[in-house]
């Protein structure tokens, strides 16, 4: 696997992991969950230099941690 497929699958991990636990009632264990995730898609979308096309948008807007 390479890194660009491996990136490619940890965005989509998350992602679906975030929408999941979205549609869950929110206690601490669920937001910080969520928040591990929200800062992992950060970090990826930050060092790429520029909004990846899986990620052009504002990650902590749409999972509102």
């Amino acid at each position: 696997m390479s890194i660009t497929q491996l990136i490619e699958y940890i965005i989509d991990l998350y992602t679906f992991y975030l929408d999941e636990l979205n549609a869950l009632p929110r206690n601490d264990f669920i937001l910080g969950e969520m928040t591990a995730y929200v800062e992992t898609l950060e970090i990826i979308q930050q060092s790429l230099g520029r909004k990846h096309k899986k990620l052009d948008y504002v990650i902590e807007q749409k999972y509102k941690i």
